[in-house]
Parts: C-alpha cells; sequence; structure tokens
C-alpha cells in the first residue's frame, strides 16, 4: 500500500554532530525501501546557527536523504534571545510553519508521525488540527520512567496524548508509566520498539570464542549508565584471568571509569575504546562472549538489541526498556547496582556458553526488531490511524 508519511523530530543530524538523529536518518531510508513517500521536519535543529540558515534566504535549512525530503526548523530557544515562554511558543511556531512548507511543497501526507511527546507531540497536534492529519506518538526518553515531568507538563500533555490516534512508547515499562500519569488520557498505547541497523544482522559470527573472555559494552558514559558496577563485577569474577573487558563511549564518567580500573587492579584487562562508529560497534558486538547492561534505567537500550543480531547474550539491570527484551534464551536479568548479581550472571554465561545459540539469537532478534518487523507493525497502526480518523470525519458530518 503507497504511503505518505511525514516524520516530526526534535532534532536531525547534522556535520557537527554525526550521531544526533542518526536513527531518523536510517527510519528514512527503511521507508524508501518499503516503498513509502516519507519525508521529516525537525522541529527544533540544534547544532545549526540561525545565520547559515538565513544565508539561504530562510530559517528552514533543506536537505534530502535518500530521496526523503527534510526540512530543519533553525528557529530554536537556544538561538532566541529573550525568556523562555516567548522563545518556546516563537520555536513551535516555526515549527509549524515548517511543517506547513512541506505540505505545501511536497503534498498532504496521510499520517503524522511525531517521535516524542512533548515539545514535538504539541507541534504534531498543531498540524493536526491545521491540516486535518491523524498523528502518533512515538515515545523514547525517560522522563516519564524517573519522575522529571512536573504536574504542570503533564497537564499541558494532556490534550496531546488524548488527541493522538496511538501512542507508541518504544516499551511496555515506558507505556506503563506513562499510563499511570495520563490514566484516560491514554487509552490507546501500544508498544513499537527501535529498529536495528542492518549492518549488525551481517556481522560474521565465527570468532565468537576464540579468544579471551570478552565482555562488552557501550554507550555515552555517565553516572546513570553505572559503569562502576561493571567494572566491580568483572573484577570479582575475572581478575587475573584469561578475559578481557572491552568499553565503547565516552562521557563524563570516562576519567572516573579508568581510575577505578586501575583501582582495582584490572587496568591490563580494561580496554577502554572510545567513541566508535557502529560499524566497529557490530565488530566488538560480533566478537564478544556477552554484552553488558549496568544502567540504573534505560526506555529501550538499542544496544541489546544490536548484540542480538550479532548473536550475542546480553546480560542486563532491571532497568526498564531491556526487561521485555532480555529471556533466558538470549541472556540474564540481574538486579540494579548489585555487582555480586551481575559477577555471577557473567561467570553462568561463560559457563554455560553452549546454552546461547548466536544463530537462534540472531533470527529471534530480526523476527522482531529489524526493519521489516518494525514497519510491517506500523503499516498496521498507520492503516487503523487513518480509518480511525475517517471514521469520525464521517459521524460529525451527519
Amino acid at each position: 500500500m503507497n504511503r505518505h508519511i511525514l516524520l516530526i523530530v526534535s532534532s536531525y543530524l547534522t556535520p557537527v554532530d554525526p550521531r544526533r538523529g542518526l536513527k531518523f536518518s536510517q527510519h528514512l531510508s527503511h521507508y524508501r525501501k518499503k516503498g513509502w513517500k516519507v519525508g521529516l521536519v525537525s522541529t527544533a535543529q540544534q547544532d545549526v546557527p540561525l545565520n547559515k540558515c538565513f544565508t539561504s534566504g530562510s530559517f528552514i535549512l533543506k536537505t534530502e536523504k535518500d530521496g526523503a525530503p527534510v526540512l530543519q526548523n533553525c528557529i530554536t530557544p537556544a538561538t532566541l534571545p529573550g525568556r523562555l515562554p516567548w522563545r518556546a511558543s516563537l520555536s513551535r511556531r516555526a515549527a509549524l510553519y515548517t511543517i506547513d512548507r512541506y505540505v505545501k511543497k511536497f503534498g498532504r501526507p496521510d499520517i503524522l508521525h511525531g517521535h516524542g511527546t512533548q515539545s514535538v507531540g504539541i507541534v504534531s497536534r498543531s498540524a493536526s488540527l491545521r491540516h486535518g492529519i491523524p498523528y502518533v506518538l512515538t515515545e523514547h526518553i525517560s522522563d516519564f520512567m524517573t519522575g522529571k515531568i512536573s504536574e504542570y507538563r503533564v497537564e499541558e500533555l494532556r490534550p496531546v496524548i488524548a488527541c493522538a490516534e496511538r501512542i507508541l512508547p518504544v516499551s511496555a515499562a515506558m507505556g506503563r508509566s506513562m499510563k499511570s500519569l495520563f490514566g484516560d488520557d491514554m487509552p490507546h498505547w501500544e508498544v513499537v520498539p527501535n529498529i536495528v541497523d542492518d549492518i549488525f544482522f551481517e556481522e560474521d559470527l565465527s570468532e565468537k570464542g576464540s579468544g579471551p573472555f570478552t565482555v562488552f559494552s557501550v554507550g555515552y558514559l555517565s553516572e546513570k549508565k553505572r559503569p562502576d558496577v561493571l567494572l566491580q563485577a568483572f573484577a570479582l569474577a575475572f581478575k587475573g584471568k584469561n578475559a578481557q573487558l572491552r568499553l565503547g563511549g565516552d562521557g563524563p564518567a570516562l576519567p572516573q571509569t579508568r581510575a577505578l580500573a586501575k583501582t582495582l587492579g584490572i587496568e591490563e584487562q580494561f580496554i577502554a575504546l572510545g567513541a566508535i562508529p557502529n560499524t566497529e560497534v557490530a565488530k566488538e558486538m560480533a566478537r564478544a562472549d556477552v554484552y553488558v547492561v549496568s544502567s540504573d534505567i534505560e526506555t529501550f537500550g538499542i544496544p541489546v538489541i544490536e548484540s542480538f543480531a550479532c548473536g550475542t547474550p546480553v546480560i542486563s539491570t532491571c532497568c526498564g526498556g531491556p526487561e521485555d527484551m532480555v529471556t533466558d534464551d538470549n541472556g540474564i536479568l540481574v538486579p540494579r547496582n548489585d555487582p555480586a548479581a551481575m559477577t555471577a550472571a557473567m561467570t553462568q554465561v561463560r559457563d554455560h556458553a553452549f546454552k546461547y545459540d548466536p544463530l537462534k539469537i540472531r533470527e529471534a532478534c530480526r523476527a522482531i526488531f529489524s526493519a521489516d518487523a518494525v514497519l510491517d507493525k506500523l503499516s498496521t497502526i498507520y492503516t487503523q490511524a487513518s480509518l480511525n480518523r475517517e471514521k469520525r470525519t464521517y459521524e460529525a458530518r451527519r
């Protein structure tokens, strides 16, 4: 079925930070491969100064990805002077105007798909009301799970949530948290997971088990990721043994993490890889014997499904999103902030590696998290959203 989908996101990738919005660039490619007409609007583009846009005659930066148009609104609260309420209001108006320009030039989409229920959700609802297009909203961020949403913000978002055809949290934990906040104003929600990049399914699995027992983890190193728990658990399990801990990513906790490795006496077994591209992440995951999530909270955990795509089992704390994905067939769940439990899990994976079949883990992942699987699910949701809007329009005219 031919579709026209407009993705609405807060910010898209730029040369300054090619990682921000990368997954949305990948989404455009996947939608195009599906044969759908698709475009993208970023409502508050970061890393693009206004003067760069104005030199092209507009505050809207225009690019494209695989033939899909991308319009980036560069009027944001960060680039405007004055008080926050004034800046936020003007930025939203500019974002709505950017969507207007998209509709005028590329046609009226069948569905608006907003990635975010806060600022993006507010803009998506306004665009829906203006153009008569149904909208669905995906939520990724952890604010709803950590209690960082104020009562004022919840009340502001109630109509945004209630008017959406479907709310699509990336995990059941996220959905339950949002439902507890919005109650009857969130009657229709369904988990739609993130998509695994195809490169993770393409890695050769033959190197597994060919060297020292390898524990791998990657991500932005902050306190909530709890790299200290990871290092303590590894030291308890494998200090002085034929094992490696390979850690990818950078962030404010990296210096302390290096220092802790030395304190624990595992500096010779600890390899800090720094920020590495997805191609290298895939190779590390394919070579690893186990991937570990030590976080206090994760709304989803994209590296978990990337590991599964590489046939690698996962040890994860019970931190939200991974609890939906980690099973006895592909890994072990452990309590948060419990190095001893994580140590036991690492040892169990090493001693019972035969239990985890790489090919079965990969194929189970493909069935749920591949682009084809997720887009097939979205296709059904988009169809129902359009039918629901048509039904309400018909009943209103009777």
